[in-house]
């Protein structure tokens, strides 16, 4: 099932490229709300299979790790199905529900994209040698980088 199911997702975003080519506002959203409706099918697939490999009491490094291949392939597949739904957006189409979509494609980022860092951090804060940043500071950062980048 893993398998074919890892192919789908695969396929799902070829079809979602394929998809973006134009189309009827009523075809549009028929097709955007498909291609969402899939894409979270797949991640709650997968999310409970993460769910069952790592109980909340027993996580493993080792077993996360392996679940990190899966997530980068549904990520770069939802990252196809966002960039469709904004020029749906753009085309006055808007999907039935994009909230679940959206946490759905944060969450995998943060796995796909950033699990070193992210595990490194959360080592650093249970050893004690990291208390986080005052929001202020980062707020400053944040203002700063805007300045600089514009």
């Amino acid at each position: 099932m893993v398998a074919f199911l890892d192919g789908q997702v695969e396929l799902l975003g070829k079809q979602v490229e394929a998809s973006s080519r134009g189309g009827q506002p009523a075809e549009l959203q028929q097709r955007i709300d498909e291609a969402v409706s899939l894409a979270m099918f797949y991640f709650q697939q997968l999310r409970a299979e993460v769910d069952r490999a790592l109980p909340p009491d027993q996580w493993d490094e080792a077993v996360a790790r392996q679940f990190i291949p899966r997530f980068q392939s549904w990520f770069a597949m939802a990252e196809k199905t966002l960039a469709f739904l904004r020029e749906c957006r753009v085309k006055g189409v808007t999907p039935a529900s994009t909230e679940p979509f959206m946490f759905a494609y944060l969450e995998s980022k943060a796995i796909a994209l950033h699990f070193d860092q992210d595990l490194e951090a959360s080592r650093r804060i249970e050893r004690g040698e990291s208390q986080g940043r005052p929001l202020q500071e980062l707020l400053d950062e944040l203002l700063r980088s805007g300045r600089t980048a514009g």
